[in-house]
């Protein structure tokens, strides 16, 4: 590991005079440090994770920075672990987050600022049934996976040969890393929603008034009919047995 730190973990251009960190400089011993204890000690990584959000609607945005504050060198270090000794992440790279329950996307493409941990294993994202290596809770059958990528020269920290278990293959990304959502698979049944998700971004593009460059499929077209019906039906507040269920209820939503 310290062969590793010298040879390839030293500090790229870019990022360094924001961080006043030297080019060129192997990385030091906190942030070797902060790595270690994010990516072997969950309680701890979940504690940081939670200071992001608020606890209650109740909570003031002048709270959550005081509760934040009690991790905010911890999360400087990951973040500068990232920017300065992480890797440039490619267009054809694509990572897996897992997540314990289905959620509702407003976008499929956001900045990541929490530290959020990623694996390239489909079978470990797998394994944690919901949750990915650095887990906070067990799955409850309503989990799912995104397929994240980017095209916008994404930066992560690669932690497989720091980590206790570096089968995980874990990737760090942090501090505003943008990512794009190109797939969703139901943890439970292991079903790709990519079709819907490209039905939906063509039918954004449609209303943008942009032309679409490419033939579309059968499948698509017959996606965007399927989403369109749903929506008409629920805009008529029709019975949930009247409705069509073969898809996404967060992709619906976004749509």
């Amino acid at each position: 590991s310290t062969m590793e730190c010298k040879e390839h973990l030293k500090a790229h251009p870019g990022f360094t005079k924001d961080y006043l960190i030297k080019q060129g400089a192997p990385m030091d011993t906190q942030h070797l440090m902060s790595v270690l204890f994010y990516c072997n000690f969950d309680f701890l990584a979940a504690a940081l994770k939670a200071s992001y959000l608020k606890r209650s609607a109740q909570e003031t945005y002048t709270q959550l920075k005081m509760r934040h504050a009690s991790y905010a060198n911890f999360a400087k270090l990951l973040i500068e672990c990232v920017h300065v000794y992480g890797h440039e992440m490619s267009k054809k790279q694509q990572y897996m987050h897992s997540i314990a329950s289905e959620v509702s996307f407003g976008v499929f493409s956001a900045e990541f600022h929490s530290p959020t941990s990623c694996t390239n294993k489909l079978s470990v994202a797998y394994t944690f049934g919901g949750v990915t290596a650095a887990a906070d809770a067990p799955s409850d059958g309503d989990g799912i996976m995104l397929i994240l990528g980017s095209d916008f020269q994404c930066r992560f920290f690669d932690c497989a040969w720091i980590s206790n278990e570096p089968h995980e293959m874990e990737r760090l990304f942090a501090g505003g890393q943008y990512l794009e959502v190109r797939s969703i698979i139901q943890i439970a049944s292991k079903a790709n929603y990519q079709f819907y998700m490209d039905a939906i971004k063509i039918f954004q593009t449609l209303i943008d008034g942009e032309y679409i460059l490419r033939k579309l499929s059968n499948s698509i077209i017959s996606i965007l009919i399927a989403l369109i019906n749903n929506e008409i039906i629920n805009s008529h507040s029709m019975s949930p047995s009247q409705q069509h269920h073969h898809h996404h209820r967060g992709l619906q939503t976004c749509f």
